[in-house]
């Protein structure tokens, strides 16, 4: 009889509480980068910087010429087992990110940004849930205060 996915999502807490990988965490309050220091931030910023945006979310112009990793975040089905499932595929994929992964072990902190804000503080959640340090910019890469000088548009 094949199991059901919640199982396999069990399973893994589980498994990652049993190894001491998860480690509480509040993540009602996310660190956040005000956009329009954005800019010094990233001067002084040594952590990497994760963008979680889909592909058709904005251009490639609201991108930052620093190097980053991009693994997009999707809020998966509006099921809990639908939202889980996402949550797993998007975390096995920052694992298999060294940058990422070592930063993690170094206890650096991860920049996240998307589009609009609603990705970024998202995926910054579940990555705080699983024992990341994490901030990320509210309102995203087109809010208007965001220093043009960092864009790739410039």
């Amino acid at each position: 009889m094949p199991r059901e996915p919640r199982f396999y999502s069990t399973t893994l807490l589980v498994t990652i509480l049993a190894t001491g990988a998860l480690q509480a965490q509040d993540t009602s309050r996310i660190a956040s980068v005000d956009p329009a220091q954005l800019a010094s931030f990233i001067k002084t910023h040594k952590g990497p910087v994760l963008d979680v945006r889909m592909e058709s979310d904005c251009t490639e112009a609201q991108s930052l010429k620093r190097t980053t990793s991009r693994i997009g975040f999707d809020f998966g089905p509006d099921t809990p087992d639908g939202k889980q499932l996402a949550q797993d595929m998007f975390l096995s994929k920052v694992n298999a990110t060294t940058g990422l992964l070592s930063a993690k072990k170094r206890g650096q902190t991860i920049l996240v940004v998307c589009c609009a804000g609603g990705r970024s503080v998202a995926a910054a959640q579940v990555l705080a849930r699983y024992g990341f340090k994490v901030t990320h910019v509210p309102g995203g890469m087109t809010h208007e205060k965001i220093p043009a000088q960092i864009l790739k548009s410039n």
